[in-house]
């Protein structure tokens, strides 16, 4: 009768990758260790790439690497529906994981 409609699921698998890539990055920058103050892991749990602003509020940065930080699943389970009282905390950790990772490229 009429025209298909376009494949919902290569939009799905063009997310798919693009999110995947976003938290590659996110891990990567982190140094694959969770990035939560005062967490009892230090490190040695395995981590997730969290949405500093929101997926559902934030459609613009869901894949900006900016707008993503390691956390073990014990503290992304902690903050999980508090994200907004989190977000200054981890915009000011990203962007010093981000310095740092300048700071040491430079001196090689």
């Amino acid at each position: 009768m009429g025209r298909k409609k376009a494949s919902h699921r290569y939009t799905s698998e063009a997310m798919k990758t693009k999110y995947f890539d976003w938290r590659k990055q996110v891990l990567e920058r982190d140094d694959f260790k969770c990035q939560q103050p005062g967490c009892y892991c230090n490190g040695r749990s395995k981590v997730e790439a969290h949405h500093i602003r929101t997926w559902a509020k934030s459609k613009r940065d869901r894949f900006d690497v900016n707008n993503g930080i390691a956390l073990c699943k014990r503290a992304h389970k902690a903050i999980t529906g508090k994200e907004e009282l989190f977000e200054q905390l981890y915009d000011l950790i990203v962007i010093m994981n981000k310095s740092s990772k300048t700071n040491t490229k430079s001196r090689t």
